[in-house]
């Protein structure tokens, strides 16, 4: 495949950009992110003012190395043990000849680096340069990789101009100076990359048309710059404020895209998202990282449900795992309407399925309508000695809940043993734990299938000992205090999904069932031991959010 501008480090001209992103890219790989977690809505650096309008792609990353990003960034990385050999590599590869980062680099520097992708890409042509078994290769792939529209721009600090030139033209196998334009000085390789310098930035460029259209696009001011879009300002507007990193996706323009240059596709246009644009952030805190992204104008697929989380109070506060949702049943109903619009065939074999299950397993659609229509959870409790799989159902009448679930009880061994599958199931037995009465399958001494209702709380798990700490839990997930400062954020959101992991409480069993054994595992036991836990959610409506962070700290 061919290289792509912002990797190649073959002449002193790129060295510039090449140090640049490995700094950032090797250094977000160690575990780490940028941002303050404002909520005042995010801006573009004056790296986007050389984006053309149009552009449907556009990714920056804060170069002020010295600002509050950076300095969170290395104060999470430094609680890990593997920071400092992970250091040690990056400056080691951040020196490209006689070209140090730390004295030729680093002082050049403005605020941002950006990237963009002025164009899609053509699908068209790239489903026709895919392998073909049997098929002798060309050399078409490289051909269409060439043409890919790419612009990076890092933006240079002030007065650096003539020092930037000097550095990008240092070397044998450096660039060329071919002119200048608009005040910008033209280089090239001679090859494949175009360049130049303004007073407030260095611009790189697949194509010298490409590299031309960011020039005009900052002499034509707002109107023809991405920088200017009310789209693009909107999107990042809905972001926090100050992230490491931010990016732009124009979701509407991808999909016009594919439709025009895809004939075939065009018959799936009132499937595909028509609207919408999506921004995306990662942003360092004190106490971890946070990643949020956001769509505006969103397309109806994208628009979800909401729910008010009530199933924490059920889980144990030690959970290692929860997973929030609600309304499984409306979601499936809304799948298959869409379906059943696009062909009578479907909607026949739709209405025989349904008839098939009631016979099958004694139980109809409104039954596990019913079962399935309010809030769910999946919890993983600690347990002891294995943890507790279950799955938690909000219902309207716990008693009907249960009539249906003691008929699948009968219904789903019977079904299954016409099939061979359940010759030697053991029978269902009532078991009682701490006040709780419970129906059970006992598979195995590990897990089996059991099943309680209290209220209108449905548990349905692998374990007796879990399900009647779910039904009956002592302490509870909202009361912990890291689930709390973990998803401070989202306290009075309706959510449309909601995830939990505890990575601190896990470990311990991980370490217990032999994962980390040797010195590579201990060495990884001890990286992991700074992650805490991990949570996310997501909103729904005409603007839907997800945002995720995860708590690192000694």
């Amino acid at each position: 495949m061919h290289t792509m501008p912002l990797a190649r480090t073959r002449g002193r001209a790129w060295v510039l950009v090449a140090l640049l992103l490995a700094l950032g890219t090797a250094l977000v790989a160690a575990g780490c992110g940028g941002g303050d977690g404002s909520q005042s809505g995010s801006s573009a650096g004056a790296a986007a003012d050389y984006v053309p309008a149009t552009a449907p792609m556009y990714f920056e990353v804060s170069t002020d190395t010295a600002g509050a990003q950076w300095t969170q960034l290395i104060a999470l990385a430094k609680n890990f043990p593997a920071y400092p050999d992970i250091e040690k590599q990056v400056r080691e590869g951040l020196s490209s000849g006689n070209v140090d980062f730390e004295r030729d680099v680093r002082p050049l520097l403005g605020g941002k680096a950006a990237l963009a992708i002025l164009q899609v890409p053509d699908v068209q042509q790239a489903v026709d340069q895919l392998p073909v078994p049997g098929a002798t290769t060309s050399a078409a792939p490289s051909r269409a990789a060439e043409e890919q529209h790419v612009l990076v721009v890092v933006e240079i600090a002030t007065g650096k101009r003539a020092e930037v030139e000097a550095l990008i033209t240092r070397g044998a196998d450096s660039a060329k100076k071919t002119g200048t334009r608009d005040g910008a000085s033209l280089y090239t390789d001679g090859d494949d990359m175009f360049a130049a310098v303004t007073d407030d930035a260095l611009l790189i460029a697949s194509t010298q048309g490409d590299l031309n259209a960011a020039l005009d696009a900052k002499k034509g001011g707002s109107g023809q710059q991405l920088a200017g879009s009310d789209r693009f300002k909107s999107a990042l507007g809905a972001l926090p404020d100050g992230p490491f990193v931010q990016g732009f996706v124009d979701i509407a323009a991808f999909t016009k895209a594919v439709l025009a240059g895809t004939p075939q596709l065009a018959q799936l246009g009132g499937q595909l998202p028509q609207t919408g644009a999506m921004a995306m952030s990662l942003a360092a805190e004190e106490n971890g990282v946070r990643m949020k992204a956001v769509i505006i104008d969103a397309p109806e697929a994208a628009q979800q449900g909401t729910f008010t989380p009530e199933l924490v109070k059920q889980a144990p506060q030690d959970s290692l795992v929860y997973v929030g949702f609600a309304n499984l049943a409306g979601t499936v109903q809304q799948s298959i309407g869409q379906v059943q619009g696009a062909s009578p065939e479907v909607q026949r074999q739709l209405q025989a399925f349904a008839t098939q299950l009631d016979q099958l397993i004694g139980v109809n659609l409104d039954e596990l309508k019913a079962l399935t229509s309010g809030e769910h959870a999946v919890v993983v409790t600690k347990g002891s000695p294995v943890p507790t799989v279950a799955l938690v159902l909000e219902v309207e009448d716990g008693a009907k809940a249960k009539a249906t679930l003691d008929k699948l009880a009968v219904s789903v061994p019977r079904a299954l043993t016409q099939f061979g599958q359940a010759a030697d199931l053991p029978a269902w037995k009532n078991v009682t734990v701490g006040g709780v009465t419970m129906r059970q399958l006992p598979l195995s001494p590990q897990a089996g299938v059991v099943y309680g209702v209290k209220g209108n709380t449905v548990v349905i798990g692998t374990l007796p000992d879990g399900v009647a700490e779910i039904l009956e839990p002592t302490t509870t997930l909202d009361q912990d205090a890291a689930f709390k400062a973990a998803s401070a954020g989202i306290a009075g959101q309706d959510v449309a999904g909601l995830f939990w992991l505890n990575i601190e409480e896990g470990l311990p069993l991980l370490e217990a069932a032999g994962a980390f054994e040797g010195a590579d595992g201990q060495q990884a036991l001890d990286n992991l031991r700074p992650v805490k836990n991990v949570v996310a959610w997501s909103t729904g409506g005409s603007e839907p959010t997800f945002e995720a962070f995860v708590t690192i700290t000694k």
